[in-house]
């Protein structure tokens, strides 16, 4: 059967854009949808000023989770959901739609939501002020397009239930794991592996997206510099490493590709 779409699913700093970037920018196939389009953003936003921060948030979040659900027929959801379980004839997830999921080493990927905390809601005092050690022990309560718990014990926990849940796409249709660290070290090897699952022709040469997608100043080499020489662990401390790793899911974490990380491996 032949596949019409890919679908993205990835945590929130874990390098979707990226690679949606690269399959638009080489490969001819259509990507469904991982957020509400543009168009209504722009409607969004204005409103949320007029109707104050608090009140203008909870309207523009609960409008947002109204979109995701009338359309997830055709969009099969927010790109940072957790994988829902659907059974038999209740299952919405087309099998011509190959399955693309994009994992971040989970010590660095607390790092990248530290710095930038999308999604914590109802905290009393700013996000900004939080130190790395607060902010690894805070509940997060989720959006209803996410799709799973209506809290998370903490983000360390939110990172093992939705890199946990995307192992039952495979039971949905064809799926492309790719993790983010492989991704920026081999772009061309990623976009390859797309396009042999899809059935799509590679471009004479590969494009790849030198930019960052977060408007952050980086290029594709700082990136890897950061991220393939990791130096993320410069920035950790024992006592933190010891507090993630008491809620980290150690099957979770070999699962997607990683290692757990004791506090004597800092020293390298």
């Amino acid at each position: 059967m032949a596949l019409t779409h890919v679908k993205i699913y990835g945590e929130r700093n874990s390098g979707t854009n990226f690679a949606s970037e690269l399959i638009e920018a080489n490969l001819d196939v259509g990507l469904r949808p991982g957020t509400v389009p543009a168009r209504r953003k722009y409607f969004y936003w204005p409103l949320r000023r007029l109707l104050g921060r608090k009140l203008g948030t909870k309207f523009v979040e609960r409008s947002i989770d109204r979109y995701h659900r009338r359309h997830f027929a055709e969009n099969l959801g927010w790109k940072h959901a957790q994988i829902p379980t659907f059974d038999g004839p209740d299952n919405p997830f087309p099998s011509t739609t190959l399955y693309v999921t994009v994992t971040k080493n989970p010590y660095a990927w607390l790092l990248s939501l530290y710095r930038r905390p999308y999604g914590l809601q109802d905290l009393p005092i700013d996000p900004g002020t939080l130190t790395f050690r607060e902010f690894l022990q805070v509940p997060w309560r989720t959006f209803g397009r996410e799709l799973g718990p209506a809290f998370y014990p903490n983000a360390i926990a939110m990172w093992n239930e939705k890199t946990k849940s995307y192992r039952k796409l495979s039971g949905y249709g064809p799926v492309v794991h790719g993790r983010y660290e492989a991704i920026l070290a081999d772009p061309a090897a990623f976009v390859e592996a797309v396009a042999r699952r899809c059935g799509r022709k590679l471009p004479a040469k590969i494009r790849l997206i030198e930019h960052s997608t977060k408007k952050d100043g980086w290029n594709l080499n700082d990136y890897r510099e950061y991220y393939l020489q990791e130096l993320w662990r410069n920035k950790l401390t024992p006592d933190e490493l010891a507090l993630i790793n008491r809620t980290l899911d150690p099957e979770v974490v070999v699962a997607a590709g990683y290692k757990m990380i004791r506090p004597e491996d800092l020293n390298f």
